[in-house]
């Protein structure tokens, strides 16, 4: 326990040093920091990573289309969260199929069962 708190220690002065060091250390006029941050923001500008953005995006879409059109029984895959709380939120939206599974015959035992008084058996 003692190694762990000491490797934890020591990783953590290490982070400090790297960090400390790169905004006191200048090259080319600015420090590592203002290097490092001028860096990224040229290549998140760039074309090459607006065009994977976007195919990303458009794939993702497909896919979640794919999913609603071809949904996996007895798995939440085919729904997203947003669709699986406003359907516990309104307890009267029922997907067509259990609508069309459950006969009038099958309706009409469950309401007597339940319209049924239950005897207690003492």
């Amino acid at each position: 326990m003692v190694k762990f708190f000491i490797t934890i220690l020591k990783l953590t002065t290490f982070i400090a040093i790297i960090l400390v060091s790169s905004q006191l250390i200048k090259w080319n006029g600015k420090s590592v920091s203002d290097q490092v941050k001028t860096s990224l923001s040229s290549v998140e500008g760039s074309a090459f990573i607006h065009d994977a953005k976007r195919s990303t995006t458009q794939l993702l879409e497909d896919a979640k289309e794919a999913v609603k059109k071809h949904p996996i029984r007895g798995t939440s895959i085919g729904f997203t969260h947003a669709e699986k709380k406003s359907a516990s939120l309104n307890p009267n939206s029922r997907s067509e199929e259990t609508e069309e599974s459950i006969t009038d015959q099958e309706k009409k035992e469950l309401q007597a069962l339940f319209l049924k008084p239950t005897t207690d058996s003492n």
